[in-house]
């Protein structure tokens, strides 16, 4: 399975894989999150308004604390391209649910 990324509901780009997710979100959970707060929004509560904001955030934390991991340094990218391509972002696994 894997996890994707709704961008300004119109459109869903694939991010990664749930193994690949998981390891940028415990890199996010190392970063201040006042500091890197569209990372930090994102991870915690799987959405963000601001695609300038949260690139910016991508590239300084990038550049500031980088991840150890290369595959962390990828999927990282990979989000700050996806943040290039609209204003508002939704995490999410594509799976739909019926809470009826």
């Amino acid at each position: 399975m894997s996890i994707s990324i709704v961008v300004d509901a119109e459109s869903l780009v694939e991010l990664a894989t749930n193994r690949g997710y998981g390891n940028l979100g415990r890199w996010i959970d190392t970063l201040d999150s006042d500091e890197y707060l569209p990372l930090a929004h994102l991870r915690h509560y799987g959405s963000w308004d601001g695609g300038p904001e949260l690139v910016d955030a991508i590239e300084r934390a990038l550049a500031e604390e980088p991840p150890e991991d290369e595959t962390v340094v990828a999927t990282a990218r990979e989000l700050q391209s996806i943040a290039r391509q609209g204003d508002s972002f939704v995490v999410t696994d594509g799976m739909m649910r019926d809470d009826s």
